[in-house]
């Protein structure tokens, strides 16, 4: 089970979605995602900024010639302390997810989270929890439901390092199974590199990794 845990806490997003009226701007960029198999993706990107608001549109096109897209839109109302993210993907076989979350400011660096997320099979999963900032980063925990009647609990951890983020995701079910997923990202130049472990209950892992190159303007 996955969770979407690139939400911050409020007063963070703040700043990074909150944009001045005067700096309101488009930018649109492309590149090339080639994973460890050698397999190349080419994507271009739009991205809609203004204050309080940011929407952003990707389309890909694999090797084998499938096209998806994926769509976001995220906004802040700085005087309520809530943050709002709306998502949507379609993938290169036709089928669609989509995910939506809330976060609002409780305190100084704290917020509490729902969230939901609709899988590409039509199953949904629903999240409620906590956000904690911390001083490399953010912490969350809380509890989550499934549409198959499964549930169980999660918790994050999110650590800046020196040249990119490091991701640590734990779910446990009501049956007691662990699965843990671990990202880490690292930028040189103008390129994303993308490492993601997976361990399953039974203690078996599996990795892959991709590099994503922007293309210079």
């Amino acid at each position: 089970m996955k969770y979407s845990l690139s939400l911050l806490v409020v007063t963070s997003l703040c700043l990074a979605v909150s944009t001045p009226d005067s700096f309101a701007r488009e930018r649109n960029r492309s590149g090339t995602r080639t994973n460890s198999k050698g397999g190349q993706t080419t994507y271009q990107q739009n991205v809609n900024r203004e204050k309080g608001q940011r929407d952003a549109n990707t389309t890909w096109t694999n090797a084998r010639g499938q096209t998806g897209s994926h769509t976001t839109s995220q906004t802040v109302d700085r005087e309520t302390g809530t943050y709002n993210r709306n998502s949507s993907t379609t993938y290169g076989d036709g089928s669609t997810s989509s995910s939506s979350a809330t976060l609002q400011k409780t305190g100084e660096g704290t917020a509490t989270r729902t969230g939901s997320r609709t899988r590409r099979d039509g199953t949904t999963i629903s999240s409620e929890g906590t956000v904690q900032k911390t001083e490399d980063g953010r912490t969350g925990s809380g509890t989550w439901t499934s549409s198959t009647g499964n549930s169980g609990t999660y918790n994050n951890t999110v650590t800046r390092t020196e040249d990119g983020v490091n991701r640590t995701q734990t779910t446990t079910t009501s049956s007691g199974g662990t699965w843990t997923r671990e990202t880490d990202l690292s930028k040189e130049g103008n390129t994303i590199n993308k490492t993601v472990t997976t361990t399953t209950p039974t203690g078996d892992t599996k990795s892959h990794s991709s590099s994503t190159t922007v293309d210079k303007k």
